[in-house]
């Protein structure tokens, strides 16, 4: 999911951790309760880049880094026996 632009049923937002991805934590998170993380081929969302490159290679990192944290912390969903095909959509997207 994009931080950018999404949605999640109030009854699944827990507190986010501060130091994840809010959207990947959010997306792992209904998963791993055995919900579907859903995603609208057709929505667009268009982001600018940040003017500075030096600024623009520290988001970069930082959406990077936040976002396998946010997948180490559900690890437990790289494993098929446990969340089946979406394993490995995660395997190839990681």
């Amino acid at each position: 999911m994009s931080g950018s632009f999404y949605l999640v049923r109030r009854e699944l937002c827990p507190p986010f951790p501060l130091d994840l991805a809010t959207d990947m934590f959010s997306a792992l998170h209904c998963v791993d309760r055995g919900y579907r993380a859903v995603v609208e081929e057709r929505s667009r969302v268009e982001i600018a880049a940040q003017p500075d490159a030096g600024r623009e290679f520290e988001r970069k990192v930082r959406t990077m880094v936040t976002g396998l944290r946010a997948l180490r912390a559900f690890r437990r969903l790289l494993n098929p026996g446990r969340s089946g095909v979406f394993a490995w959509f995660l395997r190839a997207t990681s």
